[in-house]
């Protein structure tokens, strides 16, 4: 077993999942496998290796947010689940990975996470396929499947 960074132990399947360089993974596991944690930290750096490249930008950053609805963020990224209950599953275990000081806001009423950068990420659920709409350049990352 190898140490994470984040403090947790992780497993030879989990590091080769880490290190992948391929765009979509499939992780067919049991119970109990780390499946959602190791997802959840590769989903993670994902966003950090797309900040570092300077992904979204230039980006102007809205002026006036108390007239915005909604504002746009720089990038944008989805966590989708069969249902908004397992979401709530993913939203753990993305709390326990990003640092505290990153995050801008997090509104779990409306489901999403605000970090500085103006990069937000959505929780999402196939029970109602008409949310699952994005604006251009909306990254699809970490998603629960039942079997």
């Amino acid at each position: 077993m190898v140490r994470s960074r984040v403090g947790h132990r992780t497993h030879a399947k989990q590091v080769e999942v880490m290190q992948s360089t391929v765009r979509n993974i499939v992780m067919n596991c049991g119970r109990r496998g780390g499946k959602t944690n190791v997802g959840a930290r590769k989903f993670f750096d994902n966003i950090l290796a797309d900040w570092e490249r300077g992904k979204g930008l230039p980006y102007k950053p809205p002026r006036n947010l108390k007239v915005m609805k909604k504002s746009k963020p720089r990038l944008e990224y989805w966590c989708i689940s069969p249902t908004y209950a397992m979401s709530e599953i993913q939203q753990e275990e993305l709390a326990a990975v990003i640092p505290e000081e990153m995050i801008e806001s997090w509104d779990a009423s409306k489901n999403r996470i605000w970090l500085k950068g103006w990069v937000l990420i959505q929780f999402k659920s196939v029970d109602n396929l008409k949310t699952l709409v994005g604006k251009g350049g909306t990254v699809y990352g970490l998603m629960r499947c039942p079997r």
